[in-house]
């Protein structure tokens, strides 16, 4: 199991899922055909919408972080959103 405030290793099952339980993620088996398979502790809905979106997003503690190879902002968008904030 990998996954940001988990430590490497193999679990059991019900261990994995207690994590997640504690941690209010989600697991996720990400590669299924190794032995064993390799699962990861998410949340799953950040990770859709980053995937949906071409980006990658890193979780520490209440910290989230979203990277991109591209610019995700324009100059419009950037405007909306002070409009919005500003009233």
């Amino acid at each position: 199991m990998v996954g940001d405030n988990v430590e490497v290793g193999v679990y059991r099952l019900p261990k994995a899922l207690t994590l997640a339980e504690e941690l209010e993620l989600d697991l996720v088996e990400i590669s299924p055909k190794a032995s064993p398979p390799v699962c990861k502790i998410l949340d799953y809905k950040l990770y859709k919408f980053a995937q949906k979106n071409g980006l990658t997003y890193s979780r520490y503690a209440d910290d989230i972080t979203f990277s991109c190879n591209q610019p995700l902002f324009t100059a419009e968008l950037k405007r909306d959103i002070v409009e919005i904030i500003l009233g």
